[in-house]
């Protein structure tokens, strides 16, 4: 998120952000929470 935030000023209009998540969001790991909230939250 916050390197989304700084690259959008020196976007083109029009531009498009494309962001990548992957499965550990299913996992239930409780090692990985911060990382599985993140991606969980790019999947919503």
């Amino acid at each position: 998120m916050f390197t989304v935030q700084k690259a959008l000023p020196l976007l083109n209009d029009g531009a498009s952000v494309i962001l990548n998540s992957s499965v550990r969001a299913d996992d239930g790991v409780e090692a990985f929470g911060t990382y599985a909230t993140s991606n969980a939250a790019l999947r919503s």
